[in-house]
């Protein structure tokens, strides 16, 4: 079966979306999971816009999944401190922008997955650490429904800038000045249609 095109989206460029299996949206979902991870923010973060125009496409509330895991390959006390004060401070933002936001503490495909089973579709952030690459491969191999992953991290998706390694800088640099214009845009920001009142994760 051939991957499903891309879905236009009214925020996101379609060039940052990329659908990652076949698998048509949960009918019975509950809500629109998005798995927070690279971005851990909730302002200027692209896959948090998508999500939220899934969310009020479908007409379901937001719940935001974080996993912390102790084991992060070179990290110390001092990483970790960063991460939890920057965190408190995106789940404080997207509990104002009325979606749920989760904390699980595990291996982080694992327990996502398990948030992600009663949800109606999924969108992730895009990842290019090895670690990162291998958690988002273990996760999109346990979810049973439409996932989506959003590049948020790059100016100009890596895929669009170039479709080969690149050996220099001056040879990526023009590539990459080419696609400038249509992408440094301003974010449009969306509000939740729906609140996630009374939602219960099992």
């Amino acid at each position: 079966m051939s991957k499903p095109s891309v879905r236009s989206s009214s925020v996101i460029p379609d060039e940052r979306i990329e659908i990652l299996n076949d698998a048509s949206p949960n009918s019975d979902g509950k809500y629109v999971f998005y798995w927070m991870q690279s971005a851990g923010r909730a302002e200027h973060n692209p896959a948090l816009e998508f999500a939220i125009q899934c969310a009020n496409e479908a007409g379901l509330p937001l719940v935001v999944g974080f996993c912390l895991t102790s084991d992060f390959p070179e990290s110390n006390l001092r990483h970790y401190t960063f991460l939890l004060e920057g965190l408190v401070e995106s789940f404080d933002a997207l509990r104002r922008r009325k979606a749920l936001p989760i904390l699980k503490l595990g291996h982080p495909p694992d327990e996502m997955a398990k948030l992600a089973e009663q949800s109606s579709c999924v969108v992730m952030d895009k990842g290019y650490l090895r670690v990162l690459r291998e958690w988002y491969k273990r996760f999109s191999s346990k979810v049973k429904h439409r996932t989506y992953q959003v590049e948020g991290e790059a100016v100009v998706p890596v895929e669009v800038a170039s479709t080969k390694a690149e050996y220099a800088a001056r040879t990526i640099r023009p590539r990459i000045h080419r696609h400038l214009d249509d992408f440094l845009l301003d974010l449009r920001t969306t509000a939740l249609e729906t609140e996630p009142t009374g939602l219960k994760i099992d």
